[in-house]
């Protein structure tokens, strides 16, 4: 199993001292062996569905909510509460939904600043759909499949309803 295992000592300290050859072949088995050793590892975890699952669930908060610069952007719609670190600053963000059994998600800023909230409008969501901040409807036109922009200054407690219709659609393939 061992190259180096099989050399005596006075012939190997020879050759880690002449040969640069000798140094680049021994270097290449043992990257060659770490390497291996990783993807086995790797393998092994990807074949437990238990350790897949807590990864997972571990970086679920980044699938829901990320930010760039002073912009929050909300991509999945599902029950939670984040404390999101934005320009200096942590944003406490409450959602409240039944999604996907119910179109009506409610977003609560629960810290006051100034930022810009961008919500995605679903890809299949192709008319309808409706943002009402603080009892305001907004009236630009949403598209599917891209981001709501919102920006304002935000106080503490202010509230942004989205409605999604979710009528029974029937797709072939």
């Amino acid at each position: 199993k061992s190259i180096v295992g099989g050399i005596p000592v006075d012939t190997f300290h020879w050759l880690l001292d002449h040969s640069l050859g000798f140094n680049r072949f021994v270097m290449h088995h043992l990257n060659e062996r770490l390497a291996q050793f990783i993807s086995a590892r790797e393998i092994d975890r990807l074949n437990r569905p238990e350790e897949r699952v807590a990864r997972t669930l571990a970086e679920l908060p980044a699938y829901v909510y990320s930010t760039a610069d002073d912009e929050i952007f909300v991509h999945l719609f599902m029950e939670s509460v984040a404390n999101i670190q934005l320009a200096g600053q942590t944003v406490r963000l409450s959602q409240t939904t039944q999604y996907p059994w119910d179109g009506a998600v409610q977003l609560v800023v629960e810290t006051p600043g100034d930022f810009t909230l961008r919500v995605r409008i679903p890809g299949w969501c192709t008319t309808g759909a409706k943002i009402v901040v603080n009892g305001e409807e907004l009236t630009t036109a949403l598209q599917s499949g891209t981001y709501a922009t919102l920006t304002r200054t935000w106080s503490a407690g202010d509230t942004v309803l989205l409605h999604f219709p979710m009528p029974v659609q029937q797709w072939k393939s």
